[in-house]
């Protein structure tokens, strides 16, 4: 048996016998924290969209393509795979537009090409 595998439930016994000995009406403070969470969650879906939009204009727009050729001879001098230098640009600003630029990454390079990368090292 694995900590992590008891820990979870352990952590769930600890509070509702902590609440028990304190005298805290558990599921009331439950549901005031999963409705304070909900109003967030809810809060977050305009900025979401609003940044999930950004990416896709950037990303289809080409600018990170111009901006991937602008730096292609640094990179190139650095050993890093030109592939990815979108990837690297749209991460920092999405790690949702990440994982499609790292979508087209991977359906548009060839495992023959990745073979002889990893073959240098």
């Amino acid at each position: 048996m694995n900590f992590g595998d008891i820990f979870v439930p352990a952590l769930m016994v600890f509070i509702l016998c902590y609440g028990l000995v304190k005298k805290v009406d558990i599921v009331n403070v439950f549901c005031e924290g999963a409705t304070e969470n909900l109003k967030i969650a809810v809060g977050l879906i305009p900025m979401l969209i609003l940044l999930m939009t950004a990416v896709g204009m950037f990303t289809s727009s080409g600018a990170a393509d111009i901006i991937a050729k602008l730096l292609r001879p640094v990179t190139t001098f650095l050993g890093f795979p030109e592939e990815c230098i979108p990837l690297a640009i749209v991460r920092p600003i999405s790690g949702s537009g990440a994982l499609a630029c790292l979508e087209t990454i991977l359906s548009s390079v060839s495992l023959t090409a990745t073979a002889d990368v990893w073959q240098a090292f």
